[in-house]
């Protein structure tokens, strides 16, 4: 438990850019456990959103570096932080709401059973970078925001080199 208190602690310490960095990295790493997976299912495509893979390029662009993270952070880190932290149950018990917001993310990515397990993992990443920005001077909706656009983005610009 002190290991993952003193890992914190750094995380909390970190400039808004090297925190940003941090977590698009680890919003990478989480997923990797589950690259396995994708060769035993043999699966070449894990599924997302039809309507945005039969888009346009600029659209698709838009829609997952843009749209999707704000929309994205507000109903799944913000909205759920704000009403759940209302209560003092939730307030006194902060690991408890970053699950329900974990959960949330991961189940409103349901293409498939491997993407939810990818957006539980990536959800993670947001739920707990949102709690650590909250009550610093920059939003943490602003912060989620970035770290999921830049994750995105990289996804976008993988996907574009790899057809």
């Amino acid at each position: 438990m002190e290991l993952i208190e003193r890992i914190d602690e750094y995380f909390r310490r970190l400039s808004i850019l090297k925190f940003i960095s941090i977590m698009v990295l680890c919003s990478y790493l989480v997923t990797l456990p589950l690259i396995p997976l994708f060769e035993i299912f043999q699966v070449d495509d894990m599924g997302g959103p039809d309507a945005v893979k039969e888009s346009a390029p600029i659209l698709e662009f838009i829609l997952a570096v843009v749209i999707a993270p704000i929309i994205e952070t507000f109903i799944f880190q913000a909205a759920i932080f704000y009403i759940l932290r209302k209560f003092a149950f939730f307030r006194e018990r902060i690991s408890v709401v970053i699950i329900v917001s974990t959960l949330a993310f991961g189940m409103a990515h349901s293409y498939s059973f491997l993407y939810v397990l990818y957006g539980l993992s990536i959800g993670a990443v947001l739920a707990y970078s949102y709690n650590v920005y909250i009550g610093k001077s920059c939003s943490s909706f602003l912060v989620v925001t970035m770290i999921h656009s830049v994750r995105n983005m990289i996804a976008f610009a993988l996907g574009v080199l790899g057809s």
